[in-house]
């Protein structure tokens, strides 16, 4: 079933994805155990202060994504785009949740494109992520 994007209305609040972010998850993220990092070892990371693994801020952003997925289902792939920045870093294990709110549409030649305010809090409810994804619907 197809969406009516233009029926939707600013300030629409997406289905958030929260997900247990582990240091398995990090690890496995970065090519352990050929690849030793402050994302995989936590010798490491304790060498940096780091009070355990300091997960890939591409693998929180990988959430703002699944986010987009559910919403602009198939769209997503072809049409998505996404910019975020990084606020705070995201220690392993911890629960993140992406979240999301439409912002806006524009016409374009070759559709409507939808624009979402997205983010990523951590447990304490702090924003480690934040940006914009946008995609071009039909």
């Amino acid at each position: 079933m197809e969406i009516a994007y233009r029926e939707i209305p600013i300030g629409y609040e997406l289905e958030p994805v929260t997900k247990l972010l582990t240091p398995e998850m990090s690890k496995d993220f970065s090519g352990w155990p050929d690849w030793r990092n402050f994302h995989t070892d936590e010798e490491i990371a304790r060498d940096f202060a780091f009070p355990n693994l300091l997960a890939q801020g591409a693998l929180v952003a990988c959430y703002i994504s699944k986010m987009c997925t559910g919403f602009f289902g198939e769209h997503w792939f072809t049409h998505g785009e996404l910019k975020v920045q990084f606020k705070k870093p995201v220690f392993t294990p911890q629960r993140i949740t992406a979240k999301g709110k439409l912002a806006g549409r524009n016409k374009e030649k070759s559709g409507t494109r939808v624009t979402l305010e997205v983010w990523v809090e951590n447990e304490a409810g702090e924003k480690v992520q934040t940006g914009t994804a946008s995609c071009i619907v039909l």
